[in-house]
């Protein structure tokens, strides 16, 4: 999984999963994210 920043300001979070991925993957990708944002807000 690649994440990186765009658009102005870097403002949007693209996510680039491989080919080849799971539902769970998606899942455990997306609980990671958002634990690093409660994280970052908090």
């Amino acid at each position: 999984m690649i994440v990186e920043l765009g658009g102005r300001q870097g403002s949007v979070v693209r996510f680039l999963p491989p080919l080849i991925v799971t539902a769970k993957d998606i899942d455990a990708i997306a609980a990671i994210f958002e634990a690093a944002l409660a994280h970052a807000v908090t």
